[in-house]
């Protein structure tokens, strides 16, 4: 009779052989009698073979919906093969599944640092860091989401040209950019067309050629003028961080500290 779902409850695979405890100080215990070593030695072609025939059988077993047998094979796996990338890469897969993503993450990082020139586990730990050090998921991170972060820098760029023109036309928000344009509109108006306006500002400065004293009336166009713009500049900015995911370097796998899973 095969195990199903409601036989018995999915158990995270134990493969704390998978990667060797470290000290206190952070190096790995192995090392402390080599120097040279660091986590668990590279698998064998033997080890690698009869890794992959297990994890191939642990798939299996998925498919079938036997959870309970898939996760014994795992843990077969990484006892068989604890240096297999490969091994180390289905425990993340596993992991992921789950919902775990800091240790699906240090499953990896040490599947990456196993081997290095691996594009999928690569691009595979790239998504944790995101996930778990960004918190950016990249599951959802579509072509639409994409699309929505040049649109946020765009609008940044025509809100420092013209305050509340990138809200009103891209940012979809017309009540804001609306008011925003048509407050710094009058107070460009004002200050440039009303006469007297601009020089007698001036003479707050100590500039001559202005006749009268300083009318503090006069500063109401310079506010309409700097308030939108302060408000649409800190407001699109703010939006245009939020989408930009920026440059992510080469990750590098933590070697110097507890494996968690």
């Amino acid at each position: 009779m095969t195990d199903t779902p409601s036989d018995q409850p999915m158990r995270e695979p134990n493969v704390e052989s998978a990667s060797q405890p470290l000290t206190q100080d952070g190096e790995s215990i192995a090392s402390q009698g080599a120097a040279d070593h660091d986590g668990p030695p590279p698998a064998t072609p033997a080890q690698v073979e009869q890794a992959e025939k297990l994890l191939r059988d642990a798939q299996i077993a998925k498919m079938r919906g036997q959870n309970s047998v898939a996760d014994k094979l795992l843990q077969e796996a990484a006892q068989v093969a604890p240096g297999s990338a490969a091994v180390m890469e289905a425990i993340g897969d596993d992991l992921v599944k789950r919902g775990q993503w800091r240790k699906a993450k240090d499953a990896y990082a040490q599947a990456h640092k196993i081997d290095p020139s691996n594009a999928a586990i690569e691009r595979k730990f790239g998504e944790m860091v995101l996930k778990v050090d960004m918190s950016i998921d990249p599951f959802t991170l579509n072509q639409a989401d994409a699309g929505t972060m040049a649109t946020t820098k765009t609008a940044l760029l025509l809100n420092v040209f013209f305050p509340g023109a990138g809200h009103l036309f891209l940012l979809e928000r017309p009540l804001a950019g609306g008011i925003a344009l048509a407050s710094w509109a009058i107070g460009m108006a004002w200050l440039f067309f009303s006469p007297g306006t601009f020089s007698n500002l001036m003479s707050l400065f100590g500039f001559p050629g202005t006749s009268g004293p300083f009318q503090p009336l006069n500063l109401l166009p310079v506010l309409l003028i700097i308030a939108p713009f302060l408000y649409c500049l800190s407001t699109s900015a703010a939006e245009a961080k939020r989408w930009s995911v920026g440059k992510i370097e080469k990750p590098v796998p933590p070697d110097n500290r507890d494996f968690e899973i």
